[in-house]
């Protein structure tokens, strides 16, 4: 709601001169108290993005310059001056607006982001032996996300849910992404005001789930995240948001959708070759999109980690206290992680004691070791559909530990985290590792610097997709 507001006049955008080119950033606070501060060039220092598949918000921090020591800011009004406290109460707002100056003889000017974020956080540092003032920013949808006291239950959309029993008042973990968020941002009467219905996919899992007193409800969206399980395919989900709505998919549709929806660009590292390799595969797609140039020399390779997947324990033994024995349980067994855990489960869960026979009288709190402890609270409980559960953590491990490449390029805000780019190299490769860079990669990860001298960006992206020998 405060992105049409417009900085006062009385203060000049700040001029950054970056590869080249001319850059405008201007940069104001907007506080709990409706007072407004504009940074002024002297000022400033740098500012930093970062997108993430984790999360469909993106981060940054502003660097400002420190070296007075000041926390408060003196701004002139039309009528009086009055001071500027520039505090971290989770009522303080920047927004941000970076021009590009397309044609300095007409002063053609083309908006790179205008943007409103909520302050995170803020600490004093140093940067090249001079102080400074590090204000950590994420976008406004995060704030009702963080700052908003909600007591919210899935239970809240179960007709006459305190008499059911577990499982009449479980619902699809989908429909609980989607009501939480609608919650909220008090968007009962108009849900698609803020969902993408048409993208937003079904889930096979689902869960009872209740937001504990006080808990940040970005807590517990991360969760519910954990627990999709999407209904097609059986993967794991990523949360996103295009056009000011919000999307669910399945990693599956992301990666159909890698050329089309989801495709944000061309990369093209340049070697020193310059001949045309031949390919009797048809022109691609991409071969319209102007290309963002890179050289071999810059960019880093991490291969995959070989150890990824490995769900087998060998001669290891894992331990657990019995408080009420005052004894180490070990358990030795050869076999799978998930049979060694429902070992350990059912062994310090449902112990028999005396004459328990029933697993309700064979509970005793001060048996179950609770590191190992698996019982399921008021608070939260599932069903027999999470059984994809292992599946979806070994696809967020793939991603984490899959072959990696980091490229550096030009300033470029638009490749966000969990869209794919087309990655092709100049001239003819000449060994497997080149012939393997060649392709679609995911992007995991976009950090972008703006700063006098610099306007750079640093893309982390994972490969997906392995080629059959």
């Amino acid at each position: 709601m405060f992105s049409s507001l417009t900085p006062p006049s009385i203060n000049e955008p700040i001029a950054i001169t970056a590869n080249s080119t001319e850059y405008l950033a201007t940069v104001h606070f907007i506080n709990d108290k409706g007072q407004t501060k504009v940074i002024p060039g002297k000022d400033f220092k740098k500012l930093t993005f970062e997108s993430s598949y984790f999360t469909p918000f993106m981060r940054g921090k502003l660097q400002l310059d420190n070296t007075n020591e000041r926390s408060t800011f003196q701004t002139v009004s039309p009528l009086k001056i009055f001071d500027y406290n520039m505090v971290t109460s989770g009522g303080e707002f920047i927004v941000i607006i970076i021009e590009q100056i397309k044609n300095p003889t007409t002063n053609q000017k083309v908006t790179i982001l205008s943007e409103t974020y909520i302050i995170q956080n803020v600490e004093i540092g140093f940067n090249d032996g001079q102080k400074v003032l590090n204000y950590f920013f994420v976008n406004i949808d995060y704030g009702p996300l963080m700052y908003t006291k909600l007591p919210w239950s899935t239970n809240n959309y179960i007709n006459n849910a305190t008499h059911k029993p577990t499982n009449d008042k479980q619902i699809l973990v989908s429909d609980a992404i989607k009501h939480l968020l609608v919650a909220l941002y008090k968007k009962e009467s108009h849900p698609e005001s803020i969902i993408d219905m048409k993208n937003w996919d079904k889930s096979s899992s689902k869960i009872e789930y209740t937001l504990k007193n006080q808990q940040p409800p970005i807590e517990g969206l991360h969760y519910l995240m954990s627990k999709y399980v999407s209904e097609k395919s059986h993967d794991m989900g990523v949360l996103t948001k295009n056009g000011g709505l919000y999307q669910l998919n399945s990693l599956s549709k992301l990666i159909k959708q890698a050329s089309m929806k989801n495709y944000a660009g061309l990369i093209q590292i340049e070697t020193e070759d310059n001949r045309t390799p031949y390919s009797n595969k048809p022109i691609s797609n991409s071969s319209w999109i102007q290309p963002i140039p890179a050289h071999i020399s810059q960019i880093n390779i991490v291969p995959q980690k070989s150890t990824l997947g490995s769900d087998i324990i060998v001669d290891h033994s894992v331990s657990s206290y019995n408080f009420s024995d005052k004894e180490f349980n070990l358990f030795n067994e050869e076999g799978t992680v998930s049979r060694l855990k429902q070992d350990i489960i059912n062994y310090t869960a449902w112990k028999p004691h005396g004459s328990a026979t029933s697993r309700e009288a064979a509970i005793d709190e001060s048996d179950i070791n609770k590191p190992n402890r698996v019982v399921l609270t008021n608070f939260e409980s599932t069903t027999n559909e999470n059984s994809y559960i292992g599946r979806t953590t070994l696809q967020q491990n793939f991603i984490n530990y899959s072959k990696k490449i980091t490229i550096p390029i030009l300033g470029n805000l638009y490749l966000k985290g969990s869209n794919f780019v087309n990655i092709e190299l100049t001239g003819i490769p000449f060994n497997r590792e080149m012939r393997d860079i060649s392709g679609l990669w995911f992007i995991i990860k976009n950090t972008t610097v703006l700063r006098p001298g610099a306007f750079k960006s640093k893309v982390v992206c994972g490969k997906l997709d392995r080629e059959k020998e």
